[in-house]
């Protein structure tokens, strides 16, 4: 048999052995923890940043009534342009072209062919 000189005994190889291994499952467990609570402090301060921009970009209730003035009178103009389009160019209700009020040229052209 190959018993050459041992420098420590069989005991004491187990004992660092195992305070080697107990050494490395506290620092993996130290490591999992700073990791969650790091990735823990990222989602707080991004959820916590989402909040004060919404919070932040709220109108108050002078700006809302403004901005509900602003909507109404653009609104409103925008019916009194089509209103106004509608009553100055009127359209044929069966072909959608526009109605001729001066039948002058149309004469005109009668005339010549004639």
């Amino acid at each position: 048999m190959n018993s050459g000189p041992r420098l420590i005994e069989p005991g004491v190889k187990h004992f660092l052995y195992n305070t080697l291994n107990r050494c490395h499952d506290n620092r993996v467990n130290i490591y999992t923890w700073a990791l969650n609570i790091g990735v823990l402090i990222l989602f707080l301060g991004i959820f916590g940043s989402a909040l004060y921009i919404c919070y932040k970009r709220k109108l108050s209730p002078e700006e809302q009534y403004n901005k509900m003035v602003h909507d109404q009178a653009y609104i409103l103009s925008k019916i009194r342009f089509y209103q106004n389009e509608r009553i100055e160019h009127p359209l044929s209700s069966i072909t959608s072209l526009p109605v001729v009020q001066d039948r002058s040229e149309y004469d005109m052209l009668e005339r010549l062919r004639t």
